[in-house]
Formats: C-alpha cells, structure tokens, sequence
C-alpha cells in the first residue's frame, strides 16, 4: 500500500472508529510526554522508569494501531 493510500486509510478510520482513533490518540499523548522527558538534561531514577514504561506503552499503541 503507498504512502497515500495509507493516509487516506487512516483518515478514514479516525473519522469512523472510534478504538482506532482512541489508540491514534494515546499515541500521540505518549509521544508528547516522551518529547517532555526527553528535552529534559538529567533524569531521575523515577523518571527513567517512567520513560521506558511510556516506550512500551507507545511501541504497542503503534503496532495495534496499524493491525487495523
């Protein structure tokens, strides 16, 4: 499938799916929050934890999101 042919696919399933578009969203969430800590210059003990739990929680969203 092209690249467009995926992204009109995608636009698609945002539109009328509502768990596609529930994980699209988590995911982008994710990643916003993976920016913060990245732009971050030291983390805590905490926070590497966190950050490599938002890793796997953002790798699975993706990979269930492009089963659909």
């Amino acid at each position: 499938m092209d690249r467009n042919a995926q992204e009109e696919l995608k636009a698609h399933l945002m539109q009328t799916d509502e768990g596609f578009r529930r994980l699209v969203n988590e995911h982008s969430d994710l990643a916003h929050k993976l920016e913060d800590l990245a732009s971050r210059p030291y983390l805590s003990e905490q926070e590497q934890i966190e950050e490599v739990r938002l890793k796997k929680l953002n790798f699975t969203r993706r990979i269930r999101s492009r089963r659909y």
